[in-house]
């Protein structure tokens, strides 16, 4: 294995197994229901998913690259897809989103195609660009 292939690799790894720092962002499950119906009123026809075991990621871009005013560098990451209205994607999958729209009720992460619904406690830390879009 080349030591760019291992340097790539150990930077995938760390974002996805450090632990972070825990994160009082998130709804409970009896709430996700409630903030599921929430997000289809906000934005009738966006996708809706909701995750678990979520990773609120700060994305850090390279010194003249420019994130779009309207748009937070910020993603989210789950291993544990619980739903998805689309149905593009199962339960268990794992998922990563572009990036931060809005932020509402504190657990809808919204994109400028996908409500990401925040079910219990997460973790956040702080991801490099170039990580977390090697992720798709």
């Amino acid at each position: 294995m080349s030591d760019e292939l291992d340097k790539v690799l150990g930077l995938i790894s760390r974002a996805l197994y450090d632990e972070g720092e825990v994160s009082e962002l998130g709804c409970s499950e009896l709430e996700s229901s409630v903030m599921w119906k929430l997000a289809e009123t906000l934005t009738p026809g966006k996708k809706i998913r909701s995750i678990r075991n979520w990773q609120w990621w700060y994305i850090t871009f390279p010194e003249g690259v420019d994130v779009p005013e309207y748009l937070s560098p910020s993603m989210v990451y789950s291993d544990n897809l619980i739903a998805d209205s689309s149905g593009i994607l199962y339960a268990g999958n794992w998922v990563r989103s572009t990036l931060l729209l809005n932020f509402h009720k504190e657990c809808l992460f919204e994109t400028e195609n996908s409500f990401y619904l925040l079910v219990g406690k997460g973790t956040q830390k702080t991801v490099d660009a170039k990580t977390a879009f090697s992720l798709y």
